[in-house]
């Protein structure tokens, strides 16, 4: 279940007919183009860590999850063009979380939808959400994708989706 031992490395995720979104795998030169989907201030006010990312942390941490074949990590792209990333963590208990950064110019167009269900669909295995309780638009989004709410922790609802 989850993240198998990777013997080969899948670089797109097959694109279901006349959506337009596709997942790639991401490749350490687009750590800039992470950066500002990550870094953008309304995403850090809804995510975990809502304080400025430097972008030296930055290059270092990507540059590790870049490395990391454990853990899938990709681009998401609508018609070709890269406009966010998704990113599935392992997790020792096996529940592995899911994160997603769009750029403003992508959301609420459902690339993020399509992206969460491209991305779910390749891991095959539990996926957790972590959903910040001010943020509608994203528990819309994940429920529309067959995540359920399994509770909260602190200022996150907390949303599961099963294969």
């Amino acid at each position: 279940m989850g993240a198998a031992p990777v013997t080969a490395q899948i670089d797109v995720v097959p694109r279901k007919r006349g959506s337009g979104v596709t997942l790639r795998r991401a490749m350490l030169g687009e750590c800039e183009r992470v950066y500002a989907y990550n870094a953008a201030a309304d995403v850090r006010a809804l995510s975990g860590k809502p304080t400025p990312i430097l972008l030296g942390d930055h290059e270092m941490w990507f540059a590790r999850r870049i490395a990391d074949v454990s853990s899938p990590f990709w681009i998401i792209e609508d018609d070709g063009v890269p406009v966010g990333s998704v990113r599935i963590d392992a997790r020792a208990d096996m529940n592995a979380r899911i994160s997603i950064a769009l750029d403003s110019s992508a959301r609420g167009r459902g690339i993020g939808r399509r992206a969460i269900v491209l991305a779910c669909a390749d891991w095959r295995g539990i996926v957790v959400a972590e959903i910040h309780e001010g943020n509608a638009q994203s528990r819309a989004c994940f429920t529309a994708c067959g995540f359920v709410q399994m509770g909260k922790h602190d200022a996150f609802d907390v949303y599961q989706w099963s294969p």
